[in-house]
């Protein structure tokens, strides 16, 4: 018989899998927002937005990719 709560805190993986996940949207959304606005919000020259802006959505891509295939 046990004593106490029924609930369970999430473990470590469960933790890391969403984080991760989470990260990975954070890439994409940098990316793209370098890659529209980089002028009005971080002030960095058309030239390096769009090379920088599409590094990002790409590692943010192929991370997000990499969490859904060993997690899902």
């Amino acid at each position: 018989m046990k004593m106490g709560s029924e609930f369970k805190w999430p473990t470590f993986q469960v933790i890391l899998k969403y984080f991760q996940g989470f990260m990975a949207l954070v890439y994409i959304l940098l990316g793209l927002a370098i890659f529209w606005k980089s002028e009005a919000l971080f002030r960095i020259p058309e030239t390096y937005s769009i090379p920088l802006g599409t590094i990002l959505v790409s590692y943010g891509i192929i991370r997000g990719y990499r969490v859904y295939q060993r997690n899902f």
